[in-house]
């Protein structure tokens, strides 16, 4: 049970409410967008940023809307008048602690480290809300499937339709895992001379070790996980170094 609240803490599993008749939801966010990102806002600025997707056929009015990073004070930050978004149409915020840029500027930014982050419409009633842990730079949670499934961190897909997910990268200090959503292989991309030798180990939801390999990884090279053998479903692995701490990849079998 311990390894399995592990794994879903650095995964960044998330809480969110239950979509069933939702009309616009949280769908993607990223809490830590550095410099060396191509998605920026209106002043060249790569501010954090969260999307939000209207699930309807309809144009929907969020004037007065709240949205928050607090959970006590849901109207921290309030969507100015005249603010839409079109049938089946996203809508990005700025989350930049800068509401002098703009109507989609808010008054406060994300916390790298985790918080909750709340949509409520102007009677008070939450739509939707995310509680999420440690956040990797350039990395953000999506809902895949789009709009309904259940955060998974990937390369983001900007404004965009989350099926983008196919072809995106995952990347930390050590390693590139691709791509998220898997057919046949798991590529690694080992990004440290230092790192030569690693145990694998692929585990269910449930916290159950599905498959434990040892692999020789040499500096800056590629390797192949052959995952045919897997039921369709959700998975992590786990790459363990000789030495250092483990690092764990979300992935979904097809």
């Amino acid at each position: 049970m311990k390894l399995y609240k592990t794994l879903l803490l650095t995964a960044f599993i998330a809480f969110s409410f239950n979509l069933i008749g939702q009309t616009i939801v949280i769908n993607e966010f990223m809490a830590s967008n550095d410099s060396t990102s191509t998605i920026t806002d209106e002043f060249g600025e790569t501010d954090d940023w969260v999307e939000i997707h209207n699930l309807t056929n309809n144009t929907i009015d969020i004037s007065g809307y709240g949205f928050s990073d607090d959970y006590d004070l849901l109207y921290k930050w309030v969507f100015p008048a005249g603010i839409l978004i079109p049938a089946n149409g996203y809508l990005i915020v700025w989350t930049d602690d800068d509401p002098d840029q703009g109507d989609l500027h808010t008054n406060f930014k994300l916390n790298i480290t985790g918080e909750r982050i709340a949509l409520s419409n102007t009677t008070g009633v939450v739509l939707d809300s995310i509680s999420y842990g440690n956040q990797e730079t350039n990395v953000s949670l999506a809902r895949v499937p789009n709009g309904t499934g259940p955060f998974i961190p990937q390369a983001p897909t900007f404004n965009a339709n989350n099926g983008g997910v196919f072809t995106t990268e995952i990347p930390n200090n050590h390693f590139k895992v691709y791509p998220t959503i898997v057919t046949n292989d798991i590529f690694i991309e080992n990004n440290q001379e230092a790192i030569k030798n690693c145990q694998l180990s692929i585990y269910s939801l449930d916290g159950k070790k599905i498959v434990e390999k040892n692999e020789v990884m040499t500096p800056f090279s590629i390797n192949k996980i052959n995952i045919e053998q897997l039921n369709i479903g959700s998975y992590f692995l786990s790459i363990q170094p000789i030495k250092g701490n483990p690092t764990n990849f979300y992935f979904q079998k097809q």
